[in-house]
């Protein structure tokens, strides 16, 4: 493992544990290096949070591309990403979206502020969109970027404020997000 790597394991820990109160110290001294080398690679403490989130963040997009293909249906093919995200998402080494913890809200922000992880997203979903637009499985008056804020709007306010079960989020969504996505239907 690199310094790099060895510095966001033990940051990750460290902001779980404590939110933003994690101090550059603290996340050297569990790391096992010194502050120097810390700073070496990351300037601020921000920018370790920063580069946590974003790693996190593409490593959770790449269990969603093993775990969840398109199978000819690009609305039921966004129903199962937004289930996947909503029972994963708080198994996440961070868990970003625990209502209260600070660090969690701020990478949250992170998140949804990032570029890259923006860009990932949309590289992960615009394919099966484009063969949805291609069927008609959705209404050609819907951008993709557009799209993609109202899924991490709907998936957010599912991981603050879950259902007790999958079947219920999954017919919830499937009204209420999926079914106006599809032409003539909403």
């Amino acid at each position: 493992m690199s310094t790099r790597d060895l510095i966001l394991h033990h940051a990750a820990a460290c902001f779980a544990a404590t939110g933003l109160a994690a101090t550059m110290g603290e996340i050297a001294a569990a790391a096992g290096v010194s502050r120097r080398t810390l700073y070496n690679h990351f300037p601020t403490r921000e920018a370790v949070l920063e580069a946590l989130v974003e790693r996190q963040s593409l490593d959770f997009l790449a269990g969603l591309r093993a775990a969840v293909a398109m199978e000819g249906d690009f609305p039921a093919f966004l129903l199962d990403c937004c289930c996947h995200v909503i029972r994963e998402s708080p198994r996440a080494p961070l868990a970003l979206l625990h209502v209260g913890n600070t660090a969690a809200q701020a990478a949250t922000r992170l998140h949804f502020g990032s570029p890259a992880i923006i860009a990932a997203w949309v590289d992960f979903f615009q394919a099966p969109y484009v063969e949805g637009l291609r069927r008609g499985q959705i209404g050609g008056d819907i951008a993709l970027p557009d799209l993609m804020a109202w899924f991490g709007r709907v998936v957010t306010s599912y991981l603050q404020m879950p259902p007790a079960d999958e079947a219920e989020i999954r017919e919830q969504i499937g009204r209420f997000f999926i079914r106006a996505l599809r032409p003539g239907l909403s």
